[in-house]
Parts: structure tokens; C-alpha cells; sequence
């Protein structure tokens, strides 16, 4: 049964009655009261039907609850009123995939490719829709085009070996995963399978190509929508202004930031999650070269117009879960601090994998994310102490290994009143 929500006290402004309401949605998403908090936000849909950011809330709340259908109606609405968000159309295309209407998911992945060509992640969840569907030609098709932009990949080279499996191709199906132990002698796989495949000889492929889910299917898909959960958390919160008088905490040349930042290679630098561009202005002050990557919209603009007309200096919006656009081995260094500690553990494991492409040989990273194991099955990280996400230093270096990164440095540090809450990771390709 839903919650009954009272009408706040009249205002007469609704803007400001609406940020009332996402306020008290806010609290109670970050205790874990799902229902209410979405009853919260249907109640500002109600007031203000045609803002497509609130329909993007409220259908994020009722994928995360599974109610498929109202998420459907939600996200649809958000489309009509904003069509040129992509990432609006990606996410209506995950409903429509846990309805089973492969036919919507599809078209709906096709209009976000049509805003943002090429783009690897769409790429990758249209040929995994194909693939799932038995549309192993046109699924093989879009592996291919991937891999060519991106030969690292091995979940793309696994779903490429299937669909050569399954057209009866088997030196394509080999060479697919001899390609995949190339890249990850350890992955088993792809052993498995290819040792499967050459007993049975030279004949056509009548074995069973065994699947496990470490297919990255659902990987992609838990990550994009992590990524936007936590994004949307933060979209209304006062903490981007609050943050502004902390910065200088970062820069001390006594803190551990500033000490392992130091260790970073000259030149060109991204700031992920970047916010209102308060550590990509000190970056241009220090003389850097800045590309800011954020997944909120407002908060690309907000620094866009804080650092208008300064030389050596873009802000693109990213998905969330990688560095799009940002191009292959073209930056010497990245930096994301007091943000990546909300990430899901899975979407810092995809930044990690994505250092590696667009870090030039030698490069460094340097993030902060979160030591926090006391709840990994927890509903909503915002239960946690500062909100941290399930992550941990240990964690984080098993990820860098697995890419291939050496670690530096880790520094352990509290937060808050809360001991070794978090940790600062240098690591290098």
C-alpha cells in the first residue's frame, strides 16, 4: 500500500514547494525509505508534470523498487519532455528490457545513439540486446565495431565468441578467445570454452559454449544505473555551495591529497566529477591543462560558467561509468576527489578499466574512494557513515592489478569522526 503524504503548507512560489518536497525525498531515500521517498517525488511530479529531471527520479525509485511498468510510464513521460538526453533514453530502454520488449529497447538505444554517436556504452548494451534476441550477424557486427575502437575489451571479444558460435564459425569463435586469453591468460572462461571447442575437432559447432555472468551484460547495465542513482542524489543538494569553503582542506600542503597530488605527472588532467569546478579552477591556476567530466548536467554548465574564457580548459557531461569522450592515450593524469567515495564499487572498477585507455603510457591516477566494508548488501549507501559506498583499499588494488595498473601508493585516511572511512589511491598504467 503507498504511503499517504500530506500536503506540505501552501507556498505560493511551486518551484520552491517542489524543492521542499525533493528535500524531504531526499532524507528519506538516504534512510532507506524507499516508498515514501517515491511518494514524495510522484507528489512533485503531480505539481510540476513537465519537469523531466523529477520523472528521472521518480522512475530511477521505481526500477530500483521493480515497479517495471510505473517506471516505464515515468521515464517514457521524461523522454517526451526532454527527447535530447540520451542517457533519459538508455534508461527507458533498461525498463523495456526487464518487460521483455526487446522491440522499445532497441528503438529507444537507437534514438540515444543517434544524440550520442558511437557511444561504446550504448554500443555495447544494443549489441547485447541483439545477442540475447538470437540476432547473432548484427550483434557480431557491433562487437566489431567496438573492438576496433576499443581492442582491450575482453567482455566484448567473449560476446563476440558466442555470436561466431552460434553462425557456425568456428575459427572466428577460436580466434576470438585465443584473443581474450591473450589479453587475460587467467580468464577461465574463455580456457574452458576453447578447450571444449578443440575437442570436439574440426565439424560444425554442435557443443554447448558455456556463458557464465561474468558476460558483461548485466555488469554494464548495474553500473549505468548505480551511476545514475548516485548521481541523482546529488543534483538538488546544497553541498556543492558548502563544499566551496572546504577546498583549500585538499590543497594544504600538509594533507594527504596534496602530497601523493605532487606525485602526478605534468600536463594534461582530467578532474572526474568534477561538480561546480572548484579543483578544476585550482588545477588552471596551477598551470594545467583541464578536461572536467561530470554526469550531472547542471553541474557541467554551473562550471562551464565558472571558468568561461579561460584558455586550456573543456567540460564535457559523461555517462557515469567511463571517461567518453575523452580520446584514447591522450592525458597524462586524472584526479577525483570527495565524489568517487558514493561511487558503487562496480562503477569505480569501470573508471579504473577506462584509465587505461585514455592514460598515456606512464600515466597516473589519483583517486579517493571509499574503505568502507560494513554493509555490502546494503539498499542505498546513503545509510552509511558519510554516505559511503561498499569499497575498500584491498578492493581497489585487486582492481588495478586485474587492468594491469601498478599501485603507488594507497593512504588510508578518516573522515569525519570516522577512522579509516576512506582511501586515496595513486596508482599508474
Amino acid at each position: 500500500m503507498a504511503t499517504m503524504i500530506a500536503h506540505p503548507k501552501p507556498i505560493k512560489d511551486p518551484a520552491a514547494l517542489i524543492a521542499s518536497i525533493i528535500r524531504y525525498a531526499d532524507a528519506h531515500y538516504a534512510r532507506e525509505n524507499w516508498l515514501v521517498a517515491r511518494d514524495f517525488l510522484s507528489l512533485a511530479v503531480e505539481i510540476d508534470p513537465g519537469y523531466p529531471r523529477l520523472l528521472g527520479s521518480l522512475g530511477s525509485i521505481q526500477f530500483q523498487l521493480q515497479e517495471y511498468p510505473a517506471a516505464c510510464t515515468s521515464f517514457s513521460a521524461a523522454v517526451r519532455r526532454n527527447p535530447d538526453d540520451p542517457d533519459l533514453h538508455i534508461q527507458l530502454a533498461m525498463v523495456h528490457s526487464k518487460l521483455d520488449h526487446p522491440g522499445a529497447a532497441e528503438a529507444a538505444l537507437n534514438r540515444a545513439l543517434g544524440l550520442r554517436p558511437d557511444d561504446p556504452t550504448t554500443l555495447r548494451l544494443l549489441a547485447d540486446s541483439k545477442r540475447d534476441q538470437g540476432r547473432y550477424q548484427e550483434a557480431g557486427a557491433i562487437y566489431g565495431k567496438l573492438i576496433n575502437r576499443h581492442p582491450d575489451q575482453v567482455g566484448v571479444f567473449l560476446s563476440l565468441a558466442k555470436c561466431f558460435f552460434k553462425l557456425g564459425d568456428r575459427e572466428g569463435t577460436q580466434a576470438a578467445l585465443e584473443l581474450v586469453l591473450t589479453l587475460d591468460p587467467n580468464n577461465e572462461i574463455a580456457r574452458e570454452n576453447l578447450a571444449t571447442l578443440q575437442a570436439t575437432g574440426s565439424g560444425p559447432c554442435t557443443v554447448t559454449l558455456q556463458t557464465r555472468p561474468t558476460m558483461p551484460t548485466s555488469n554494464v547495465e548495474h553500473g549505468l544505473v548505480a551511476a545514475a542513482n548516485v548521481a541523482r542524489d546529488w543534483v538538488t543538494s546544497p553541498y556543492y555551495s558548502d563544499a566551496e569553503k572546504w577546498t583549500w582542506i585538499f590543497w594544504d600542503p600538509i594533507s594527504s591529497f596534496k602530497r601523493l597530488f605532487d606525485k602526478l605527472p605534468a600536463g594534461k588532467l582530467v578532474d572526474l566529477a568534477c561538480g561546480h569546478g572548484r579543483h578544476s579552477e585550482k588545477l588552471l591556476n596551477l598551470g594545467r591543462t583541464v578536461i572536467a567530466l561530470d554526469i550531472v548536467p547542471e553541474n557541467i554548465t554551473a562550471t562551464q560558467e565558472r571558468l568561461r574564457g579561460r584558455p586550456n580548459f573543456a567540460a564535457h557531461r559523461c555517462n557515469g561509468v567511463d571517461f567518453q569522450p575523452v580520446a584514447d592515450k591522450s592525458m597524462d593524469a586524472i584526479i577525483c576527489y570527495d565524489a568517487m567515495v558514493h561511487f558503487d564499487c562496480d562503477v569505480v572498477h569501470s573508471y579504473l578499466r577506462d584509465a587505461v585507455r585514455i592514460l598515456r603510457p606512464g600515466g597516473m591516477g589519483l583517486f579517493h574512494h571509499s574503505n568502507y566494508d560494513g554493509s555490502p548488501a546494503a539498499i542505498h549507501y546513503g545509510q552509511n557513515p558519510h554516505a559511503r559506498n561498499f569499497m575498500t583499499a584491498r578492493l581497489f588494488a585487486h582492481f588495478a592489478h586485474k587492468e594491469g595498473c601498478s599501485i603507488i601508493e594507497q593512504q588510508i585516511i578518516p573522515w569525519g569522526d570516522v577512522p579509516a572511512l576512506d582511501c586515496i589511491s595513486l596508482f599508474q598504467v
